[in-house]
């Protein structure tokens, strides 16, 4: 079963504007793990105005199941990831414009991203890689040593709502090829309770999802422990 692996992002401006300091992005990630969560994921902006470097060494202090930290790999970020040494590092591309395409052409640059990961497998950091739902994206990342792909979940969150089991197969195929090429999956961005449970039950070899802001949403009706639990659920 996949695991559920919690973007605490989206809530940590909400601590930032404490000033009573009882609760912070720590205790948050502390609580979130408590109530079920088998991982924290943390977002890293360009400018890091939503999670900071030092929001990150607070989490790492205190997460006990898997920290993955995402992120457009800047000098300053390849560098956080080396002293920070979280469980992965899940690499987003910042030079295509739009939240939608923030995947990789592998293809295109393959040595400098080999590079990339490279330098965090040497510092002992698992490396997934954002990259679009296409069979040759994945084998790409396979050749380059990658450890995992990153499937960017949007366009099937999108078809889903029309037509499922059509929105859903090129990411079977995908996770087909990264399974006969040795590299695991992991998913992420537009998954929610509506369209998870089918996701998962097709893409074979499905190792972890990501999901924050439609978890946090969901949230406000029915409380953080019961959605992640229902979450969970979807995932087996």
């Amino acid at each position: 079963m996949a695991i559920l692996s919690v973007n605490i992002s989206k809530m940590a401006p909400l601590f930032q504007k404490r000033t009573d300091r009882r609760r912070d992005i720590a205790s948050l990630a502390r609580d979130v793990e408590g109530m079920g969560a088998e991982g924290i994921t943390v977002t890293m902006g360009a400018s890091n105005a939503i999670v900071t470097a030092d929001d990150v060494y607070m989490v790492k202090n205190v997460v006990t199941t898997e920290l993955n930290i995402e992120g457009v790999p800047s000098p300053d970020f390849v560098e956080l990831i080396k002293r920070v040494k979280p469980t992965q590092v899940t690499l987003v591309n910042g030079a295509q414009p739009g939240a939608d395409k923030a995947w990789w052409n592998v293809q295109a640059d393959e040595s400098a991203i080999k590079e990339l990961v490279e330098t965090f497998q040497t510092a002992g950091v698992r490396v997934a890689l954002y990259v679009d739902c296409d069979v040759e994206a994945v084998e790409a990342a396979a050749r380059i040593g990658a450890d995992r792909v990153s499937l960017y979940t949007s366009a099937y969150s999108h078809g889903y709502v029309t037509d499922p089991e059509e929105a859903v197969k090129p990411f079977v195929a995908a996770a087909e090829a990264a399974r006969n090429a040795g590299v695991g999956v992991n998913a992420g961005h537009g998954l929610g309770l509506e369209n998870l449970a089918y996701f998962s039950r097709h893409v074979g070899g499905l190792q972890e999802v990501a999901i924050g802001q439609a978890l946090i949403c969901d949230a406000l009706y029915d409380g953080l422990e019961q959605t992640i639990k229902k979450y969970k659920e979807s995932l087996k």
